[in-house]
């Protein structure tokens, strides 16, 4: 179990009867949740968005996406984060780097919300209620299913690797 405590996030293992500091934010938290097993995802104030290791504690990445006036949703599954922003949908994926693709514009959005599987994103127009099916692989094998479809991308042998034919 983790607690945001001003600019720490404190851990409590279980049996445990004290907290034990995992991280320190530059600001304020205003909100923690977790990404899976392996990270937490801290919001704070200003709209500010920090990645937290869980197994190495002071591992705090900044994600560079200020979410503060913006409409926002996060599947509690996956991670990824619905964002309205300026009458646009975008998905990011606090995970990797580019963390941001563009979903949707051209008409004025609001309410935008995502599945918590990450699987599908609903926003309104007007009187309107859109929804959006999100194909997400589920390992390498099927991104490069995904990729050969889509573009003229390749995987390379690294984890974040992507070469162009």
């Amino acid at each position: 179990m983790f607690v945001a405590l001003g600019d720490e996030i404190l851990r409590w293992p279980a049996g445990a009867k004290d907290l034990v500091h995992q991280a320190k934010l530059p600001l304020k938290i205003t909100t923690l949740g977790a990404i899976g097993a392996d990270y937490l995802i801290a919001f704070a104030d200003g709209g500010a968005a920090y990645l937290v290791a869980i197994a190495k504690p002071d591992t705090v990445t900044d994600l560079e996406e200020t979410l503060g006036r913006t409409s926002a949703s996060m599947s509690a599954s996956t991670g990824l984060i619905a964002v309205l922003d300026r009458g646009a949908i975008d998905v990011l994926d606090p995970l990797i780097k580019p963390a941001r693709w563009h979903l949707a514009s051209g008409a004025t959005y609001a309410d935008v919300q995502i599945s918590n599987d990450g699987r599908r994103i609903l926003a309104k127009t007007g009187s309107t209620l859109l929804v959006w099916d999100l194909v997400l692989s589920a390992n390498a094998a099927e991104t490069g299913v995904w990729l050969d479809k889509m573009t003229n991308a390749v995987t390379g042998s690294g984890a974040k690797s992507l070469g162009w034919r």
